[in-house]
């Protein structure tokens, strides 16, 4: 299914992206708010298991210890569950924001810093309390009763005894096939959106404007043989190296655009965006985001563009990335599971964005708004404008390529792992699967490459997490009640190794 659907993508990009385009809005705009509750109950369902007797229980027998240390785990989930969409956004979105609210004749300072503050929402806690609650189930099933790493088992164990065993086996079943689509169609999307982002970092930093669609293609089949090459060494192999290295280049590069860029504006933008998110949280998260003014344009179609959108994108995802966390944390405590994957990668992830985000915005009001003129062209343009004008831009303009090309390495070869074990059922799956996964994935990403558009790019990644949902929601209710059986006596078989 998936193959048919990418050689009608590649055949006819318009059409195909499109009609998936007019499917994916039409969902979005009818069900958008019951995505946003879906995200903020799981937020709070992770932090009760926090602060409850729970949080003691650990993923694996009580002797268990984890398998990677801390730094290597936080590296790899931080680099599959957010990966290259950091740098594509880490610009263009703040400028986006304070752009859209300035229309709305909101003034400058309070546009910059509700725009900040939005886009930490949609970066932070209910993107990582989606991952880490998916990857919860998996893991607590897998590691405690010695169920295979997959949604389906989650689903067939948690529901047994409330449903019927053949429908619950049904259930499970489909829960992985429509997790399979969720993956490739979610990381494809995103890879095409980075790939256009890594063209247009090159032929800044060696000023030479190249065949786009030529440089496009050239580089997805270079990406094509690192993410194969690295997804045929498993995870403690290429994929630990490249997370730790991905870790370490994002902060060389985040450290060093502060210093060279405006430390006190960074500063203080950081201080007043960090009162307004505080502030608008339980607002946001009850309901789509409307603007503070009366006349901003801030309309339910434009919290469905950006809001909703990003929440389903991080459901698109979340077979993938939940699946991937629960296969890397054994060992850990649900109490240090659940803060290690939702506190420390938002933490991360508003610094990111105040750093980049903020040191344009501020390098734009200094400017005459020069990086909002470019958004104009293509959402690519700001973020190597602003690099063009720092001291050492052109070093940094090939970083934040090498960066790029990491983070894409590193989410498709995880994928290509991932898709592997939900296809053929194995912890470990061969290498013939692997690569004809990650050629198929390579097909599509092609297809939208064809189309060359971010914001199909962006509706066609969310396809397959829309009937998702309801598997996660299936998934994260065995959980719970996994969860109260243990807490009133319930004694979980041993896991299996």
């Amino acid at each position: 299914m998936v193959a048919l659907l990418t050689l009608w993508i590649l055949g006819w990009p318009a059409a195909a992206t499109s009609a998936i385009g007019a499917i994916t809005g039409a969902i979005v705009d009818t069900a958008g708010w019951l995505v946003l509750l879906f995200a903020t109950a799981l937020l709070v369902l992770g932090s009760l298991i926090v602060v409850s007797p729970a949080g003691r229980l650990r993923l694996g027998p009580p002797e268990a210890t984890p398998e990677f240390s801390l730094l290597s785990w936080l590296a790899m989930l931080f680099a599959a569950g957010m990966g290259s969409g950091l740098v594509f956004w880490g610009v263009a979105e703040p400028l986006t924001h304070s752009q859209t609210l300035a229309a709305g004749a909101v003034s400058t300072t309070g546009a910059e810093a509700t725009a900040m503050a939005i886009t930490w929402f949609h970066w932070g806690l209910h993107a990582w309390a989606i991952y880490a609650l998916a990857a919860l189930a998996i893991a607590w099933f897998h590691t405690r009763r010695g169920l295979p790493e997959t949604p389906s088992a989650s689903i067939a164990a948690g529901w047994r005894g409330w449903l019927p065993g053949p429908l619950c086996h049904a259930l499970g079943r489909a829960a992985d096939l429509v997790g399979v689509a969720a993956v490739i169609f979610g990381v494809a999307g995103a890879l095409a959106n980075s790939i256009i982002l890594l063209q247009a970092g090159i032929d800044s930093a060696i000023g030479w404007t190249a065949s786009s669609m030529g440089l496009q293609l050239a580089l997805l089949a270079l990406l094509a043989a690192a993410f194969t090459g690295s997804a045929a060494t498993g995870i403690g192999g290429g994929i630990r190296w490249l997370s730790n290295l991905n870790l370490a280049t994002a902060l060389a590069l985040m450290l060093a655009l502060l210093v060279l860029g405006n430390p006190a504006a960074v500063a203080a933008l950081g201080v007043e965006a960090l009162g307004t998110w505080l502030a608008a949280m339980p607002d946001w998260s009850l309901a789509p985001i409307r603007m503070h003014a009366a006349d901003a344009p801030a309309t339910d179609d434009w919290a469905g563009d950006w809001t909703i959108t990003y929440l389903v994108w991080w459901i698109a995802w979340t077979p993938f990335v939940g699946l991937f966390i629960a296969r890397i944390s054994r060992g850990r405590t649900l109490r240090t599971f659940l803060l290690g994957a939702i506190l420390v990668p938002t933490l991360v992830s508003m610094l990111w964005f105040a750093v980049l985000g903020g040191g344009a915005l501020a390098y734009d009001a200094a400017e005459g708004e020069l990086l909002h003129a470019s958004l104009a062209e293509h959402y690519t343009r700001p973020l190597f404008l602003w690099l063009d004008a720092l001291p050492s831009g052109n070093l940094l303009a090939w970083l934040v390529c090498a960066l790029l090309f990491i983070f894409m390495v590193t989410s498709a070869d995880s994928a290509c792992f991932v898709l592997g074990m939900l296809s053929s059922g194995r912890t470990q799956p061969d290498l013939t699967s692997k690569l004809g996964w990650g050629l198929l994935l390579t097909a599509l990403t092609a297809g939208l490459l064809l189309r060359n558009d971010v914001d199909v790019n962006k509706a066609v990644a969310i396809i397959g997490a829309l009937p998702f949902t309801l598997f996660l929601l299936l998934q994260v209710v065995a959980l719970v009640r996994a969860l109260l059986g243990r807490q009133h006596g319930e004694r979980a078989p041993a896991a299996s190794t």
